[in-house]
């Protein structure tokens, strides 16, 4: 690799949807996951009948758990069913529409706060700062260099209009609006900076209108409306009512319903924080490309220090030294780490056990509804991965390094592992944990299914990113970026479909444990349920396992021919670096060996189910 930073093979960061609009998913996910907490109770209230039904529910199941090792053996309507789950059956059903279309309504009025919000923040900042449109007449020099910039950066300049804030004496500016208006400030310091440094003006007016380039302008101002009507129509009244929910509702129940509240507080807030650094680094690497990257740097320095590390997360915007790496490394715009997989495991937790369970509040036997639900919940999850994925398999294909989600993958996994412990619907679901051993696992339980969990998590992320790098160079000679991600997004999705088995195996393990079989260890049963599928499928099994062999080993030794534009963030590398994506037969080998390491483990897995494969057709 050379060592001038102009000459050196750089991938583009751009080739595949930002983060940004990624992120924003996130955050609309976990807040609207956070209704069915902040107001489930008030819904229980004032839904007509509904608080005495599910009373008499949970007081049914109660004394049916407390009964349930003395009431075992084999039904004598249902050879296949005990008299636990007889007893279960019944129980008084209640209806949950009337909740359901309530916390619906809730949703609804939130979602509609937050866009009228959003439609008024720009006219709302403009009046509070006193910001003022460029002048039609006058400063030729400035509006002609303003005409040039929108130019060099692709904009059109009919749809900006530039305002001033003539009392702030700070050298920066601000790209803002809403659909179909976009404004971009410049304060008066910046302003004085085009006559006495045109080079730092003009990298600091690139750098926002970089922003209207990226299209991160609407998802920007939607996270900041969201967030804002969150804190204040939802978050405050129940801060405000968090001490009469907990003299209500008993101090254990109350105090985990208080905790899950922070914690779900919590994560909003980094999702939110996550969406605004993103776009930061976007537009730092636009500049970069349009080629004022050493003034933007110079900008860069001036800002003041801020905190590194996990202090960083709480920062909307990136610290000044990653934003300089990134200039430096455009491999380093779109990184993910622990942080984002921990927290995208969260949210897609918190997803995936709240809007399933609504459909099912709101159309009675609406099996199909929620498994739509669930899948929706596993397509956020598989964009959320693709796009790291992809882009970190181009930029170790283009700069020849190694791929660098593994912090990620762990994350993801972990974050899965923590979601059902801290989600909203498990300290909310009606009439679903009276009995303690129903409510959690226990200590060894949840570690082992938390290590399947992260393991599994781990090696999906992995086996993506090398299954995208050994396709990479012939996906990149011949396909467009959108239909990359597409098939990325899709082979994705078919393997987390997991997921929603792996989250329901502890609500098996305690409902077997507790109501079936209450004398088997939990931790037998456990083994047992994830073996379930595999000895009762084991030829599905296998035929997903050769999969796994088969899909990155054909990338690696397919051939593609002259490496697209796309691959690269400057037009100018193209040329002398279209074989940096497949270098041959030494490219194959060792593709192929790093593989065959990553699928080792699969070989002793798939002999195994082989054989009980086998064994079921002697049988």
């Amino acid at each position: 690799m050379a060592a001038d930073r102009g000459t050196e093979a750089r991938p583009n960061p751009f080739a595949f949807p930002a983060d940004t609009a990624i992120r924003f998913l996130l955050l609309a996910s976990a807040v609207l996951s956070a209704v069915p907490l902040l107001t489930f109770g008030f819904g229980r209230a004032v839904a007509p009948g509904t608080s005495a039904e599910l009373d008499e529910a949970q007081e049914c199941l109660a004394a049916v758990i407390r009964n349930a090792p003395d009431s075992g053996g084999v039904s004598s309507l249902d050879k296949n069913s005990t008299k636990t789950v007889d007893a279960i059956k019944a129980c008084p059903e209640t209806d949950y529409t009337p909740i359901g279309v309530f916390l619906l309504s809730i949703i609804a009025v939130l979602v509609v706060l937050a866009v009228v919000r959003y439609m008024l923040m720009p006219r709302a900042r403009i009046r509070r700062q006193g910001l003022v449109p460029l002048p039609a007449e006058g400063m030729p020099e400035l509006r002609s260099d303003l005409d040039q910039l929108c130019a060099r950066a692709g904009v059109d300049r009919a749809e900006i209009t530039f305002l001033l804030a003539l009392l702030d004496r700070r050298v920066s500016g601000l790209a803002f609006g809403r659909f179909g208006r976009r404004y971009v400030l410049l304060r008066r310091g910046l302003v004085e900076s085009f006559t006495t440094d045109p080079p730092l003006f003009r990298a600091i007016v690139l750098h926002e209108l970089a922003h209207i380039r990226n299209g991160d302008i609407d998802a920007t101002y939607l996270t900041v409306a969201l967030w804002r009507t969150f804190v204040v129509f939802m978050l405050v009244p129940a801060l405000i009512l968090t001490p009469i929910r907990i003299v209500v509702a008993g101090w254990e129940r109350g105090l985990g319903i208080s905790v899950r509240l922070l914690v779900l507080v919590l994560i909003v807030l980094l999702v939110r924080n996550a969406v605004l650094r993103s776009r930061e680094r976007h537009a730092d690497a636009r500049v970069e490309q349009w080629g004022a990257g050493r003034d933007l740097r110079r900008a860069l320095a001036a800002v003041p220090l801020q905190r590194s590390g996990v202090w960083s997360w709480f920062s909307t915007h990136p610290v000044p030294s990653a934003r300089r790496t990134a200039l430096d490394e455009s491999r380093m715009v779109g990184a993910v780490r622990v942080g984002d997989g921990l927290l995208l495991g969260i949210v897609a937790v918190y997803a995936y056990q709240t809007f399933p369970e609504f459909i099912g509040w709101i159309i009675p036997g609406g099996g199909s509804g929620r498994a739509a639900a669930s899948a929706a919940m596993v397509a956020l999850v598989a964009v959320s991965v693709t796009r790291p994925v992809l882009a970190d398999a181009v930029a170790a294909c283009v700069t020849r390094t190694r791929i660098s989600v593994n912090a990620f993958g762990i994350g993801l996994g972990l974050g899965i592992a923590i979601g059902p412990q801290v989600a909203v619907i498990s300290a909310i679901r009606p009439g679903g944990t009276p009995h303690a051993d129903l409510a959690s696992p226990g200590a060894l339980e949840w570690l082992v299914w938390s290590s399947i969990v992260i393991a599994t998590t781990w090696f999906c992320v992995r086996w993506l990113a090398e299954t995208a790098r050994a396709w990479m160079p012939y996906l990149s000679s011949r396909w467009t970026p959108g239909r990359v991600f597409f098939a990325g997004t899709v082979l994705a999705f078919g393997l987390f479909l997991w997921l929603p088995y792996l989250l329901g195996v502890p609500g098996f393990v305690a409902f077997g444990s507790v109501l079936v079989i209450p004398d088997v260890p939990r931790l037998l049963i456990l083994v047992g349920v994830i073996a379930l599928n595999i000895v009762t499928s084991p030829w599905a099994t296998v035929t997903c396992l050769a999969a796994l062999w088969v899909v990155p080993l054909a990338g690696s030794l397919a051939r593609g021919g002259a490496t697209r534009p796309w691959v690269w963030l400057q037009p100018a590398e193209q040329a002398g670096y279209h074989r940096a994506l497949g270098d041959g037969e030494r490219r194959t080998r060792t593709v192929t060996a790093r593989l065959l390491l990553l699928h080792a483990p699969l070989l002793g897995l798939t002999l195994a189910v082989a054989v009980i494969a086998a064994g079921t057709l002697v049988a």
